[in-house]
C-alpha cells in the first residue's frame, strides 16, 4: 500500500470518488480488481482498426460503478501502451443539462477540453472551437461537434474513451431518434468506446429497448463477498485511520487482528451492507467507533447521510414494486407470500413478478422462514431497512425504537451489550435521547437480565409525566391489570411504603437499599406489588440473598410463600 490518506474519518472525501486524487483512489480501490482487468483487457484487444465492445458497469447504487470509472481512467492514464493509445473522458455522474444528442456531443467536447488541460497542453484551439460550434444553428449542431470530435481525436492520435455514468439516466433523456443515431455513431466510429454505468439494464427500460438491445456488452458489479469486504476495511483502516489516530499498516493490522479474533463481525457487516461497498465505506465508522458510547448518536447521522440514495432507491419504483417493498421493510424480519399478499391486498400472481423484478435490483433477497423449510423475503441491505424503519414505521414501533434494538441485536454480541448497559448504569439518563437510548439498550437483553431489569427501572423512576411514560413503556395493553399511566404511576408509587415494612432493613440506609433493589428489579408492576403485600413474609436467608444482588434473590423471591 501506499501512503495512508492525509483526511479525517468523516471527510467528505471518502464518500464522492471523483473529489480522490491518483494516490488516494489507488489506496481506497481494493475490491473490483477483477472488473478494472476486465475492462483493461477490454481496451487492449481493441486494435486501431477495430469496432470496440462496448461496456456497461451495471450494479445497485453504491456498488461502485462511479469508483470503478474512476479506477479506469486512472490506469488507462498511468499505463503507457494504453495511455498512447487511448485519451479517458470523465463526465459528471448526473449529466442533468443533456436532452439532445447534440448537448451531449457538446458535453464529450468539453471533456476532451479538460483531459487535455489535466495533461498540461494548451486549449485555446479547442476553446476556440467550442465557442464557433455554439453559434450554429441548432439543427446543425450535432453533426458538426461530432465531425469537431472526430477530428481532434485524429488531432491528439488518441481514440477516446468515454466514461458515461448513469447511462440509463442520460439516455432516458434522449427520444427514440436520438438513441439510433447515437448508436450507428458507436457501431461504426473506430475513435470512441463507451464504458458506462447503469442503475439497470438498458433492456429493462422499454424506451431505449429496441436501439440498444444487446449492444453493450453487461458487467455485472455484484456484492461484496466476505473475503473482498475484509479486504476492503483493511484499506479503509490504512487510508482512514482505526478511529484512534492511528493511519497505514498499523492500522490495517489492527482492524485484521480485530476480524480475526472476532470473525463475526464481518459476517455482521456484510449482512448489514448486503455487500454494497458505499454503505461499507458508511459503517466502517461504527466499525472502529469505542463501544462504551452512545452510537444512537452516530447511527443516526449515518442514517441521515444515507438518506438521498435510501430515498432515491424507493422513489425510482414504479407504484406497484415500492408498495411491496414498503410492506417487507415495515415486517423486518422475512416475510412471506402470503403475508405479503395479506398485507398489500395485491393478488399472488401480481406479486410473483414483482418480488423478482426487486430481487433483479438488488433490493430484496430470498431467505429461510425462521422455524420453517419455506422462503420469505427481506431487504438484501439490513442497513436499508434500518433506515426505513427510522423513518416510515407506525409510531408505535417509532417509540419503541424498533430500528436501533434490531441494529444493536445485529452489531453487537450479547456479551458486549451487557457490557453497554453496565456502563450506562453509571449515567443518569437525564434527557429524553438517554432515557430512549436506555431503553432500547435494555430491550436487547434477556428478560431476566440484572442490567435490562436496572437500565428500565433507571428510566422509569424518573418519569413524572403521565403521558411520557405511557409513551416511553406503552401501558396501553388491556390485559395489564392497571387502568393506565395514572393508576400505573400510583401503585408504583405506594410500593415504597410497604418495602420500608421489611423486617431485616435496620438502618434506614439499609431500608432505602433494599427498596432501590426491589423497585430496579423488574418493571412488572405486579410482581412489585407481590413483593411488596407479603414483605414481613420474608426470611432472613432471602433477605440475605437480596442483598448480594444476584439472579438467585429474584429466584427466590418468585418462590416466596404467602403466609397468611
Amino acid at each position: 500500500m501506499s501512503d495512508p490518506l492525509q483526511l479525517g474519518i468523516g471527510a467528505s472525501a471518502k464518500y464522492n470518488p471523483h473529489l480522490w486524487n491518483a494516490a488516494e483512489l489507488r489506496a481506497i480501490f481494493v475490491a473490483r480488481k477483477t472488473e478494472l482487468a476486465e475492462a483493461v483487457a477490454a481496451l487492449k484487444n481493441t486494435g486501431k482498426e477495430k469496432i470496440a465492445q462496448h461496456l456497461l458497469l451495471v450494479g445497485a447504487r453504491g456498488m461502485g460503478k462511479s469508483t470503478l470509472l474512476q479506477r479506469i481512467a486512472l490506469e488507462v492514464e498511468e499505463e503507457p501502451a494504453l495511455a498512447k493509445e487511448w485519451l479517458p473522458l470523465r463526465f459528471p455522474e448526473e449529466q442533468y443539462t443533456v436532452s439532445t444528442l447534440a448537448q451531449f456531443w457538446t458535453n464529450v467536447l468539453g471533456a476532451l477540453t479538460d483531459a487535455v488541460e489535466r495533461q498540461d497542453q494548451p486549449t485555446d484551439e479547442l476553446d476556440d472551437c467550442a465557442a464557433k460550434l455554439a453559434l450554429l444553428p441548432i439543427t446543425e449542431q450535432e453533426a458538426a461537434t461530432l465531425s469537431a470530435i472526430n477530428e481532434w481525436s485524429d488531432k491528439l492520435g488518441r481514440r477516446l474513451l468515454l466514461l458515461v455514468d448513469n447511462t440509463d439516466m442520460l439516455l432516458a433523456n434522449l427520444n427514440k431518434d436520438a438513441h439510433w443515431r447515437l448508436r450507428q455513431t458507436l457501431q461504426h466510429n473506430k475513435r470512441l468506446f463507451w464504458l458506462g454505468g447503469s442503475y439497470q439494464v438498458l433492456e429493462a427500460r422499454a424506451l431505449y429497448h429496441d436501439a440498444f438491445l444487446d449492444f453493450f456488452h453487461p458487467m455485472e458489479l455484484r456484492p461484496l463477498s466476505l473475503a473482498e469486504m475484509q479486504e476492503a476495511i483493511e484499506a479503509l483502516a490504512f487510508s482512514f485511520g482505526n478511529g484512534k489516530g492511528v493511519r497505514g499498516i498499523d492500522a490495517a493490522k489492527e482492524i485484521a487482528a480485530t476480524l480475526a479474533a472476532h470473525p463475526e463481525r464481518l459476517r455482521t457487516l456484510r449482512q448489514l451492507s448486503g455487500g454494497n461497498p458505499r454503505t461499507t465505506v458508511m459503517l466502517y465508522e461504527l466499525f472502529v467507533s469505542s463501544t462504551d458510547t452512545n452510537v444512537r448518536s452516530d447511527l443516526e447521522r449515518l442514517l441521515d447521510m444515507m438518506t438521498p440514495l435510501y430515498k432515491a432507491r424507493i422513489e425510482s419504483l414504479a407504484d406497484a414494486p415500492r408498495k411491496l417493498l414498503a410492506h417487507i421493510l415495515e415486517h423486518w424480519a422475512p416475510i412471506s407470500l402470503a403475508e405479503l399478499a395479506a398485507a398489500s391486498q395485491i393478488a399472488k400472481t401480481t406479486i410473483s413478478a414483482q418480488l423478482q423484478r426487486l430481487e433483479l435490483e438488488g433490493l430484496i433477497e430470498r431467505t429461510q422462514l425462521q422455524g420453517t423449510t419455506r422462503s420469505g423475503y427481506q431487504a438484501s441491505e439490513r442497513f436499508f431497512n434500518i433506515w426505513y424503519l427510522m423513518r416510515n414505521a407506525p409510531r408505535r414501533l417509532r417509540v419503541r425504537l424498533a430500528w436501533l434494538v434490531e441494529f444493536m441485536r445485529m452489531w453487537y454480541s450479547q456479551t458486549e451489550r451487557s457490557g453497554l448497559a453496565k456502563n450506562r448504569l453509571g449515567i443518569a439518563p437525564s434527557g429524553e435521547h438517554d432515557q430512549e437510548y436506555n431503553l432500547a439498550l435494555a430491550a436487547t437483553l434477556p428478560e431476566d437480565a440484572d442490567e435490562r431489569l436496572q437500565l428500565e427501572w433507571a428510566v422509569l423512576k424518573l418519569q413524572t409525566d403521565q403521558a411520557r411514560l405511557s409513551e416511553l413503556f406503552d401501558l396501553k395493553d388491556v390485559n395489564q391489570s392497571y387502568k393506565g399511566a395514572a393508576d400505573y404511576l400510583k401503585r408504583l408509587r405506594a410500593l415504597p411504603a410497604l418495602l420500608k415494612e421489611c423486617p431485616y432493613a435496620k438502618t434506614e440506609d439499609e431500608k432505602s437499599k433494599f427498596i432501590q433493589f426491589v423497585m430496579g428489579i423488574c418493571t412488572g408492576l405486579e410482581r412489585k406489588e407481590f413483593f411488596a403485600k407479603n414483605i414481613k413474609s420474608l426470611s432472613a436467608l432471602e433477605y440475605e440473598e437480596v442483598k448480594k444482588l444476584t439472579h438467585a434473590s429474584m429466584g427466590l423471591f418468585q418462590t416466596v410463600q404467602i403466609q397468611n
